[in-house]
């Protein structure tokens, strides 16, 4: 945020008031911003700390002014290139054998390797009912996931 601050929003906005900035002043914000080949996420994130300006001004009474509508671009960051069966076993095949089991597991269920996977323990893997679970507060968005045995992933377990 420092960052963004001292790069882009101060040297166009710097020393304005709240009220003095407008929709329109926003859109030659982006407009210049795309000039600069800006990606549309960066833009997004500079747009949102102004907003945020606003919004703790309103909120703590010391500003009573109108809030301008925020253009926000859309963003295309759609993912590609995942993993198909046959590049799981090319990379395998030139890992370790230790660490062969860990991103099998890491492909069958998507979860995270270093923070999700490795401090799994036994207590977390329930045989009976099929299950591998994750408790609350150990993931990304601190809640809790469950993910049931597919035949590949019981096998894995099993030789585990």
């Amino acid at each position: 945020m420092k960052r963004r601050l001292k790069l882009h929003l101060t040297p166009y906005f710097g020393g304005r008031r709240l009220s003095s900035i407008t929709t329109a002043d926003l859109r030659a914000f982006t407009a210049t911003r795309l000039g600069a080949k800006a990606s549309a996420g960066e833009i997004n994130r500079e747009l949102a700390i102004v907003r945020r300006a606003f919004r703790l001004a309103a909120g703590e009474d010391k500003y009573h002014g109108r809030i301008p509508k925020f253009p926000m671009l859309q963003e295309r960051n759609t993912r590609a290139g995942f993993f198909d069966d046959a590049m799981l076993e090319a990379v395998r095949a030139k890992l370790p054998a230790p660490l062969q089991p860990v991103v099998t597991f890491a492909y069958l269920t998507g979860w995270r390797i270093q923070s999700e996977i490795l401090p799994l323990e036994w207590r977390h893997i329930d045989r009976k009912t099929g299950e591998a679970r994750l408790e609350p507060g150990t993931t990304k968005n601190q809640a809790g996931r469950v993910f049931p045995f597919t035949d590949t992933l019981r096998t894995l377990v099993d030789e585990l």
